[in-house]
């Protein structure tokens, strides 16, 4: 039973003056753990399932602070850039951003 003072705080992701400019903040040892728990996360990805058409591993467990402009909840591992970029502008759509539409990025 533990209580949320109790439990380990971690890194946050801070924007300084928007989403384009933001910066990982912590400790040495939370960043240090943030790291590890990314590899930790890509090691530990598993199955295969489809999130908006793309063909995902997936694993989870919070690597960043609630209270930070963006949490890391867990991560979806890509088979390629493509991929990568499509899954991307499919979770911006469906959180109300545009797509990317620069050259390569699939709409």
């Amino acid at each position: 039973m533990g209580s949320e003072s109790s439990r380990q705080s971690l890194a946050a992701i801070i924007h300084q003056t928007g989403p384009d400019e933001s910066f990982l903040v912590g400790t040495e040892q939370q960043l240090r753990a943030l790291a590890h728990g990314i590899l930790d996360q890509i090691e530990a990805a598993r199955g295969s399932r489809e999130v908006w058409g793309v063909s995902v591993k997936e694993s989870g467990g919070r690597l960043t602070e609630l209270w930070g402009d963006a949490c890391v909840d867990g991560m979806f591992v890509t088979k390629s850039e493509r991929d990568t970029k499509k899954l991307v502008n499919e979770l911006r759509k469906n959180s109300g951003e545009p797509p990317i539409a620069a050259e390569g990025w699939p709409l």
